[in-house]
Order: structure tokens, then C-alpha cells, then sequence
């Protein structure tokens, strides 16, 4: 994902992830039948560049590609997450040796 702009994507938690991580834009589907999608929605809408399409305009080339994005209702979140789980749990068990 680093290589590209933009992901046309269902919402799911690794892609979104991946997305919002390097930066790139989402076009995300609607996704019926998925009790996060409501949720995942809301987050790309306030963290990453996006545009919602439902399942007939994909169906029907209507993808909006080159539209521009929408941009996040607030800042985008942070990518450090995996530095600082670690650094905590480097704390914890150095607070806790042999």
C-alpha cells in the first residue's frame, strides 16, 4: 500500500488499517451484514481522505476515482502504536526479571 494513492475497498479492519497507516486515501463500499462497518465508517470519515460508494455504483463502474477525497472530520491518528505497546511491555518486564 505504500505504492499507491488510493484503496477501493469494503470495510474491514486490515485493509483499513494498512490504509489509514501509509497514508492512503479510501473508497470504501458499503457493506451490509457486518456488524463493525457502521463503526469502521465513522473512523476512516474522521481520520483518513475518503469517499463512500454503495454496492450499486460499484456495480455499475460509478467508482468516483479521480473525484476528490473527502477529508477527515478531524486529524489523523497515530502510527506509533506498535513503538509504544513495546516500549510498555519492555518496561514491564524489566520491572519484572529474574
Amino acid at each position: 500500500m505504500p505504492f499507491c494513492g488510493r484503496v477501493l475497498a469494503k470495510p474491514g479492519f486490515s485493509t483499513l488499517c494498512e490504509a489509514l497507516g501509509h497514508g492512503c486515501g479510501l473508497i470504501l463500499v458499503e457493506r451490509h451484514g457486518f456488524a463493525e462497518a457502521a463503526a469502521l465508517c465513522r473512523g476512516v470519515q474522521n481520520h483518513g481522505f475518503h469517499r463512500l460508494i454503495t454496492a450499486r455504483q460499484l456495480q455499475a463502474g460509478d467508482w468516483g476515482l479521480t473525484e476528490p477525497l473527502l477529508p477527515p472530520r478531524h486529524g489523523p491518528l497515530a502510527t506509533s502504536g506498535a513503538q509504544a505497546a513495546s516500549r510498555h511491555m519492555a518496561g514491564v518486564l524489566g520491572e519484572n526479571s529474574f
